[in-house]
């Protein structure tokens, strides 16, 4: 896997532009940071702005703040492994 987020967001297939619904653990949401689907409610990822601290955070509350930023975010699903 790359390191850099810019690399990864075109890592796995693209799932629906809205987020909100249908998160699978696993799957990895994009915006300047890479989150990981913890479950249908919660991701994690380091947050260097807001906590200094590796952790865990509510999908809608982070995507309504990465909005309101004027900022976008994609997600995707990587393949099982074989």
């Amino acid at each position: 896997m790359p390191r850099d987020t810019d690399m990864r967001s075109g890592l796995g297939s693209a799932l629906e532009r809205a987020l909100g619904a249908g998160h699978a653990r696993g799957d990895l949401v994009f915006w300047k940071a890479l989150a990981i689907v913890r479950d249908e409610a919660t991701f994690v990822h380091a947050n260097a702005t807001r906590h200094m601290a590796v952790g865990y955070e509510a999908i809608a509350e982070t995507i309504a703040r990465i909005r309101a930023t004027g900022a976008e975010s994609e997600r995707a699903r990587l393949p099982s492994p074989a």
